[in-house]
């Protein structure tokens, strides 16, 4: 299962390189990225290093307040990678 992170508004290159490397280094992935921009938002996709880990922490609230301040998260979902390439066919 992967998850992807959802922001509302668009990120400055610098602001997104940092939460990029917060991720790595504090997030509990094994993989971040790729990074999807789209016309109104953003999204990371975040790939757990262990199936039940959802991101580490008991909420988006307490990740963003931790991990990365300077982002404003819209919420953090699951995304099936199975039914995602099925999908975009």
């Amino acid at each position: 299962m992967h998850y992807q992170m959802n922001f509302r508004s668009k990120l400055e290159e610098s602001a997104l390189d940092a939460l990029i490397r917060e991720l790595q280094r504090r997030g509990p992935f094994a993989e971040v990225g790729p990074v999807r921009i789209g016309p109104s938002a953003w999204s990371i996709e975040l790939v757990p290093r262990s199936p039940g880990v959802v991101v580490g922490y008991a909420s988006v609230a307490e990740f963003q307040s931790r991990a990365c301040r300077h982002v404003e998260i819209d919420n953090v979902s699951r995304v099936d990678p199975s039914l995602q390439a099925a999908s975009s066919w």
